[in-house]
């Protein structure tokens, strides 16, 4: 291009440059903006994600088989990339991916900014398992809580209930966030982080994010942990995907949120043992729902708020197939679950 402006007069070039940067804001949208559709990571470029094929599964008592021997990444084309239609899918964004083979069954708006409510708290549970395993400190390793509800005030906010003392082990606080969904869990984890580096709660956020970043999730903007509602805190369910998947890579995960309760075992201020049992959120471990006859849901994480709706992304089997579904911003808890057994329902077409 150097050689083609120097045979072109002064008037010329500038003609010429403001030709490509017309041509760059028609096919962007607007200079300045992010593209519609994210730059996403080819799979010969995909990060390693050393997956576990089996694990035990506490709900249903056993060992559960997963089936990833595609490497490739199921990538939707923004324009319902299987061409397949589904009636019934009212909710705000959707999709079903069959993770074995790669493909995409069914994607609604997957590349549209939304609020993820809970669901944010993958992505926290992706940083804190990357950063002790990067440290090698174990789930055991405790901290001690600053302040009541880790200075949540918000109402309704859901919370273990932490008071100012309590010493809380790792373990407990994952499983607090993935089972229960508590946010002065989420705030926890990320002070717990922010005492050892020596930074400050948003210091640590801005790291979280470029921790998405660094997964592909070039969409995600997260200003908190937990997903209470702010109004630039947002991402899309493509950018979910990919952390949901990359958190499988950590042998942790699946047993938790697989997980029907969890018994939290701390001790308080006053050095005094304390155990609380905690119940999951997924109200297909609860037996308020059921999937599909041969469809196993193995694990997922649910959230809501009044701006995001209801949502629920969850990791399922069928057939000896492995799947990841999402449905997003659903009118109520009703209407998220028919959604997503809908979907569920299209494993069994696959």
């Amino acid at each position: 291009m150097g050689v083609f402006l120097k045979f072109l007069n002064r008037a010329g070039r500038k003609i010429f440059l403001l030709s490509l940067l017309l041509v760059s804001v028609l096919f962007t949208g607007c200079s300045g903006e992010i593209p519609a559709v994210p730059m996403l990571i080819g799979a010969a470029e995909k990060p390693s994600v050393n997956i576990q094929k089996t694990y035990r599964s506490e709900a249903y008592g056993g060992d559960i088989v997963l089936s990833f021997p595609s490497a490739g990444r199921p990538v939707p084309d923004g324009m319902g990339g299987s061409g397949r239609t589904l009636d019934g899918i009212t909710a705000k964004a959707a999709f079903l991916f069959n993770i074995t083979e790669g493909k995409v069954l069914y994607e609604k708006n997957c590349y549209e900014k939304i609020y993820p409510a809970s669901t944010t708290k993958l992505l926290t549970a992706y940083f804190l398992l990357s950063y002790i395993k990067e440290h090698g400190i174990p789930l055991t390793d405790t901290y001690c809580i600053t302040a009541d509800n880790c200075g949540i005030k918000r109402v309704g906010a859901k919370l273990f209930g932490f008071r100012k003392g309590d010493v809380v082990s790792l373990e407990l606080l994952l499983n607090a966030l993935l089972v229960y969904s508590a946010n002065d869990s989420a705030v926890a984890i990320i002070e717990f982080i922010a005492a050892r580096e020596g930074a400050s709660y948003d210091e640590i956020m801005q790291r979280m994010n470029g921790v998405a970043a660094g997964l592909g999730a070039t969409h995600t903007n997260f200003t908190n942990s937990h997903g209470l509602h702010e109004l630039g805190h947002k991402t899309t369910p493509y950018d979910l995907y990919l952390i949901f998947e990359a958190c499988m890579g950590f042998e942790e995960f699946l047993p938790i949120v697989g997980k029907a309760s969890y018994t939290a075992s701390y001790t308080d201020a006053n050095g005094t043992a304390k155990e609380q049992i905690l119940e999951a959120t997924n109200q297909y471990y609860l037996g308020l729902y059921t999937p599909p006859e041969g469809v196993t849901v193995l694990g997922g994480k649910t959230g809501s708020t009044g701006a995001a709706g209801d949502c629920f992304i969850t990791l399922s089997s069928c057939n000896g197939t492995t799947y990841l579904s999402a449905v997003f911003g659903a009118a109520s808890y009703e209407e998220l679950y028919q959604q997503m057994n809908l979907l569920l329902g299209l494993e069994k077409e696959d």
